[in-house]
């Protein structure tokens, strides 16, 4: 029998939930996403995994849960995430490989965003750090060719405890973007849009907040 991890596409909206444990059904963590391109994004990512897994695993009542629900026009459906591996269409599991373990840790970056992480860069959803938020809030391209280069400018919101808000840009042409210094309650850190502080390449995709 064929079984697919999805039978749609084009969701229009991610919500990603953590749970107490796989069998105590309280949210301790939640996350929406709208941003279309990012929703895109892990359904390719799933998709790309084997829907057939090599192994079965029981697992104990205090086994972590994660669920990613997609929704689109009434329509729901849900990937689930047992002790960090993904539960495929055919209720198996795979040896530990890359490509879900990086599908985790983007996952994981967004629920519990913080310094030195590799986080995806997704559109009007706030990310609370200590004494601060960031959101990302997309990017704009404007086009100089053939006069001079064109510029790619990645648009941040943060905003503090009192509610304060400061706008941030990092632009990119010729040259890859430079950190952009940020001053908060936290201290003095590094916005960084390109490569991360281990020369990670963040580009397109991630940003990375660095405590200096």
């Amino acid at each position: 029998m064929e079984r697919n991890w999805f039978s749609t596409t084009a969701f229009t909206s991610l919500e990603i939930k953590q749970y107490t444990s796989i069998s105590v059904d309280k949210t301790e963590r939640m996350v929406v996403i709208n941003d279309s391109a990012v929703i895109d994004h892990f359904v390719q990512r799933i998709t790309a995994i084997p829907v057939e897994g090599q192994i079965m695993i029981s697992f104990a009542d205090t086994a972590e849960y994660v669920t990613l629900t997609f929704y689109k026009e009434g329509i729901a459906e849900t990937v689930e995430f047992i002790q960090r591996r993904i539960k495929t269409p055919f209720t198996s599991f795979h040896l530990r490989n890359e490509a879900e373990a990086g599908l985790y840790r983007d996952i994981e970056a967004l629920l519990f965003p913080d310094f030195s992480k590799y986080i995806l860069k997704t559109k009007g959803l706030e990310l609370f750090f200590p004494g601060f938020s960031l959101t990302y809030q997309g990017s704009t391209f404007v086009d100089h060719a053939p006069a001079t280069v064109s510029i790619t400018t990645d648009h941040f919101l943060l905003r503090d405890t009192d509610h304060k808000e400061q706008l941030l840009e990092i632009h990119s042409g010729q040259l890859p973007p430079a950190p952009l210094k940020i001053y908060t309650a936290a201290g003095t850190s590094e916005l960084r849009t390109f490569t991360a502080g281990d020369e990670y390449r963040l580009h397109p995709y991630y940003f990375q907040l660095l405590l200096l």
